[in-house]
């Protein structure tokens, strides 16, 4: 199963701008969140609860908005993303980065889906949104990584 999901290479535009992409769509569903919660305007929300996990004492964290955590991850992560794509070659701490940051936010949002479920019993589609935005990105980031430490070796004459 692994292999099929590294069988096609390629120059690693299609995971860095598929990357790029969902860091963006991350950054405006976590600036949506940032702003609903700073303003305690009521979210627009038609599947689930978002306005009980909003203002349940899990949306903040350290004194600010969970949600604007989130923004400075994804803001964060399309700054490397990008970076990767511009300088060559490209640090492999920039990778690792990548991976890391991708890892730690898709780690933290199972925690908060656990806590919408089993302790506040609402869900926000905002956050499920968002998870699955993180998550997609760590998948990529594993995919960036594999190739980064494993290139492909050059087709053989024959």
């Amino acid at each position: 199963m692994a292999g099929f999901f590294f069988m096609v290479r390629s120059a690693g535009w299609p995971e860095q701008v598929t990357a790029a992409a969902l860091a963006v769509g991350g950054i405006g569903v976590s600036a949506y969140l940032t702003y609903v919660h700073a303003s305690q305007a009521l979210p627009s929300c038609a599947i689930g609860d978002c306005d009980v996990v909003n203002r349940s004492a899990y949306a903040q964290l350290m004194g600010l908005p969970t949600a604007s955590w989130g923004l400075l991850q994804y803001v964060t992560l399309l700054c490397l993303i990008v970076w990767q794509a511009l300088v060559r070659p490209a640090p492999k701490l920039t990778i690792l980065g990548i991976f890391g940051l991708s890892l730690s936010g898709m780690l933290f949002s199972g925690y908060l889906t656990y806590v919408e479920v089993a302790v506040i019993h609402a869900i926000c589609m905002w956050c499920m949104a968002s998870a699955v935005l993180i998550t997609l990105i760590f998948i990529l980031s594993l995919r960036m990584i594999y190739f980064e430490f494993h290139p492909p070796s050059p087709p053989t004459r024959r």
